[in-house]
């Protein structure tokens, strides 16, 4: 049995069924979750699950917990998060989706250059979510694989790109609530004032994640990808919009 959807041992499917009955009895019991819970689908709860190694209890508190942060998240819900709420940031051109990696996970790019440090934290915390659950919808409607390749891209980047807070809250919300959604988490074009800023980061990822880590050059890039999904900038034969 592979543990995924549909296809579980006796023992897991037993954990799993207990986790989704004791959700369902937390929808009737706290109605300021309900919009969160009835957005919590079967693969994200595997997520979850798969994080916390099958253990009934940490997987169930950690989605309680999750589901508790993003009802309550800056007093209007991570779900209510739009466009409208994060002008400034949608602005910049931060990134975009494209295609698969050689495993079949969807592909975020992000352009660290076109990130300032000054900008106002709290709209990009409302739009780390935003865009978190965007690409999650994204690939989880294009794609099979309900995973993600993320590139950070930091060709040109300098000091005011830099952004401590940004990364370590991005970090956070990958592994407090996308658990298990990170494929690999490729770091291109690393410039040596990138170094010691990462040696601080290191200190907030989880083990599990640091290993999911890789510096690149253009030609590692082939190692992750196949040469017509990967963009003509990275080396390969897709061109940016293509299907």
């Amino acid at each position: 049995m592979s543990g995924r959807l549909g296809d579980f041992t006796p023992e897991q499917e037993e954990v799993f069924n207990e986790i989704k009955r004791r959700i369902a009895e937390l929808r009737e019991n706290e109605k300021d979750l309900v919009q969160e819970i009835d957005l919590f689908d079967d693969m994200k709860l595997l997520r979850f699950i798969n994080a916390r190694e099958w253990k009934v209890e940490e997987s169930y508190n950690m989605i309680f917990e999750s589901l508790k942060y993003r009802s309550g998240f800056q007093g209007i819900g991570a779900s209510n998060i739009t466009e409208d709420t994060v002008p400034t940031e949608i602005k910049r051109n931060k990134g975009y989706v494209h295609k698969t990696d050689n495993l079949g996970n969807c592909v975020s790019y992000l352009l660290c250059k076109n990130h300032d440090s000054s900008v106002d934290f709290e709209e990009l915390q409302r739009f780390v979510i935003f865009k978190l659950d965007e690409v999650s919808r994204i690939c989880s409607s294009l794609y099979p694989v309900d995973k993600t390749t993320i590139v950070f891209d930091l060709t040109d980047i300098g000091i005011k790109n830099l952004d401590f807070r940004y990364l370590r809250f991005f970090i956070e919300c990958l592994q407090n609530h996308y658990p298990n959604y990170l494929q690999h988490a490729l770091v291109f074009n690393a410039p040596f004032i990138f170094w010691g800023f990462y040696q601080l980061i290191k200190n907030f990822i989880d083990p599990k994640t640091i290993k999911k880590v890789h510096f690149v050059s253009q030609k590692d890039f082939l190692n992750f990808f196949p040469p017509q999904n990967l963009p003509t900038q990275y080396g390969g034969g897709s061109t940016i919009g293509e299907e």
